[in-house]
């Protein structure tokens, strides 16, 4: 493998080696850097080409899935995470291969296991017969290390002979682990590092590794440390940057502009080297802007001061430099760190400045940006000039599709309108095609969280949708809240799906899943300020949402302000509003081929029936009264015939008991013969069954012929 160009070798501070690939042009838009570099975490030439190669395999790999349009929303932060995770695969196969910890056939594996055994114990017997030719012997590879990494090794250095004392102990400890990694023992990098730590601390090797000398005071020598070559000054390196400005034909008052930015950041900073500055610098860069006046070169109370002196004054927010100015000059500082980063490595390994953003003005730029009104979106879906514009076209062709969607789902989706020109026609997925995909990567969102019988959550439940049905594992959030008296239906709703073995979350479990429809009162005053009403009437709700909404409003200056209940005739003018009258309001319901009332008598009468029965009786008398014949009874829906005998016997005998007093009444009129056994009908049946059945009574008398 020849050394490429995406491996770079740098000696400041110190010698190791960086991976570098340049992004293509035309991915710019979507990282918006030149170059990516990333430390492999090695100094040994030979891996380290290893390592790279591996990460420009990676690089490529995803610059073309981006293109492809795949991993549209992947960030530069999210390749860097990917290529550290490459670096440490490759390491770790590297270190298998050089260990000869990898795996063959199960022969070779135990004579692998053997020989390490056999290593092992034999370092252990040397360790014991010879500690001091040992550990000589293995200084040899401690001093070689050193010599790699520019260091001189003083075996009179206390902390020298510390270090050969653990290399010695870690020389044991890595055979145990090869053996681990050959026998499939799983363990955590921790916890290899913890097994370490307790080794070390229980001193394996004897209470005296390290041969004491008495009365041997060490010399105050500093431990071994990488000698540092400090980066550029700030003030000899941003002109370089002011350079590549102009290759890139930056108008010279912009340079102008971004001179006097750097010069205010020495001020307050300090001329520092650039790889000195921390992302404390950037906290306190960003922190003085808020506190800056604006044209403080120019404004007589400001202009002879120092920044440090101004920024101790109380600046009125008058006076205070603008959100977009703040944005502006933190973005200056943040394209210089970038060029630094790019160009400069070796001094420089991350943007201090960046993601240091003003968050001062809640409203950002974009929501800035004036509306489309009401007259423009007639205008632009105007039939003579919107469908002529998408579908006539001067070399007579028809303009087909995108031309008309986009504009269309613009106005119904609210995406942007780069998310809606990147949109394929396979990004649209017909409901009957739902079930072609994932279940963990599609998300339904349908109708009826207040278990509406005929929503599309509720035939959900009921196995009843022609396309999507719940199963075990699936979750069901019910973003809104519960509408009172509509608990007892989205009880049972919710009962069905657990049934069916789904996890239920809803905004009562804890969790923020809720928005509410409603205007808060904050958005009210602000949409009454904008629209500026004479008067208002007050509907929707409750009565205390509704008169609460009045006096909210007249608190705004409202002139006028009313409550409205269902069924009121209100009385609009120009002079004042009034509540003329009143009109039937209501439910209506179908009947059969009719149309009537919610609450009429005769849907009252049909659910007395279903929850009481009914009790027909047919009675024949003579003009004395006396019983011509067997009462007819009909008895409907009374009792259960499983669990009280025939009510028939006992409506019977109530019945004969009120003719035989009839008998001697001799009362001829029939109504009130009626109301009597009718309410003792009534009065028995209630006290034996505690029911209150409908009944009906029918006196026929008949009169004998002279």
């Amino acid at each position: 493998m020849t050394r490429r160009t995406y491996l770079i070798q740098t000696k400041k501070p110190y010698q190791h080696y960086l991976f570098r690939c340049i992004i293509p042009k035309d991915l710019i838009k979507i990282f918006p850097q030149k170059v990516i570099s990333l430390s492999v975490q090695s100094n040994s030439y030979k891996h380290s080409k290893i390592i790279s190669f591996n990460l420009y395999k990676t690089t490529q790999f995803i610059f073309d899935e981006v293109r492809e349009g795949f991993m549209q929303d992947i960030t530069l932060e999210d390749v860097k995470v990917i290529l550290r995770d490459k670096v440490r695969q490759t390491i770790k196969h590297i270190n298998l291969y050089e260990w000869e910890t990898n795996k063959w056939n199960e022969k070779e594996l135990q004579e692998r296991i053997d020989e390490i055994d056999k290593k092992e114990n034999k370092l252990k017997e040397r360790l014991q017969n010879d500690f001091k030719g040992t550990t000589e012997h293995l200084a040899k590879e401690v001093d070689k290390i050193l010599k790699d990494k520019d260091l001189k090794p003083d075996k009179k250095n206390y902390e020298y002979r510390g270090l050969i004392s653990r290399w010695t102990d870690l020389q044991v400890i890595r055979e145990s682990w090869k053996k681990d990694l050959l026998k499939g023992v799983r363990k955590k990098d921790d916890e290899y590092l913890e097994e370490l730590e307790d080794k070390w601390k229980l001193k394996l090797f004897g209470e005296n590794p390290i041969p004491i000398i008495e009365n041997y005071a060490p010399e105050p020598i500093e431990p071994y440390r990488v000698e540092t070559t400090s980066s550029p000054l700030f003030s000899k390196m941003y002109p370089k940057h002011i350079e590549r400005m102009r290759e890139n034909k930056r108008r010279e008052r912009t340079i102008f502009e971004t001179v006097k930015t750097y010069k205010d950041v020495i001020e307050l900073l300090g001329d520092k080297p650039i790889g000195d500055y921390t992302k404390i610098d950037g906290r306190d860069f960003r922190n003085s802007l808020l506190k800056t006046p604006k044209n403080r070169k120019r404004v007589k109370r400001y202009k002879d001061k120092t920044l440090k002196e101004i920024l101790e004054l109380d600046i009125p927010l008058s006076d205070k430099m603008s959100f977009d100015n703040q944005t502006k000059l933190i973005s200056r500082m943040t394209s210089c760190w970038n060029f630094f980063v790019d160009e400069y490595p070796e001094y420089v390994s991350e943007n201090v400045f960046k993601s240091q953003s003003i968050r001062v003005n809640p409203v950002k730029r974009k929501d800035r940006r004036g509306e489309f009104t009401e007259d423009d979106i007639h205008l632009i879906f105007n039939h003579r000039t919107y469908l002529p514009a998408i579908f006539d076209s001067p070399y007579g062709k028809k303009i087909q599709y995108p031309y008309y969607w986009v504009p269309i789902l613009g106005i119904f989706t609210g995406c942007r309108l780069e998310e809606l020109c990147m949109m394929r026609v396979k990004d649209i997925i017909k409901e009957k095609d739902i079930s072609k995909i994932p279940k963990d990567e599609i998300l339904i969102i349908c109708t009826g969280s207040q278990g509406e019988l005929r929503g599309a959550l509720n035939r959900i439940a009921n196995d009843d949708h022609k396309t999507v049905n719940i199963n075990a594992g699936d979750k069901v959030l019910f973003s809104s809240r519960v509408i009172p008296g509509n608990e007892k239906y989205i009880s049972q709703l919710q009962n069905k799906i657990s049934d069916k073995g789904a996890e239920i979350i809803e905004s009562s479990s804890g969790m923020k899943i809720h928005v509410s429809g409603h205007p808060a009162r904050e958005e009210l005053a602000q949409m009454y300020k904008w629209v500026k009403p004479r008067a208002l009437i007050a509907v929707h709700g409750e009565s205390r949402h509704i008169n609460a909404h009045v006096k909210f409003a007249l608190e705004q200056n409202i002139k006028e302000a009313i409550p409205a209940k269902n069924g009121n005739i209100i009385n609009i003018n120009n002079k004042r509003l009034n509540v003329k009258g009143q009109v039937e309001s209501g439910r209506l319901v179908v009947d059969g081929n009719y149309i009537i009332n919610k609450n009429s008598e005769v849907l009252k009468s049909r659910q007395k029936m279903m929850f009481n029965g009914v009790i027909n009786v047919v009675i024949i008398l003579d003009q004395n009264n006396i019983l011509l014949t067997r009462p007819t009874i009909f008895v409907e829906g009374l009792v259960d015939s499983n669990v009280e005998e025939n009510p028939y016997d006992f409506i019977l005998e109530v019945i004969m008991e009120q003719v035989k007093i009839l008998e001697t009444l001799n009362n001829e009129n029939k109504n009130e013969i009626v109301d009597l056994i009718t309410s003792n009908i009534k009065r028995n049946v209630r006290h034996k069954y505690s029911k209150k059945p409908i009944i009906f009574v029918k006196i026929e008398i008949i009169k004998n012929k002279r």
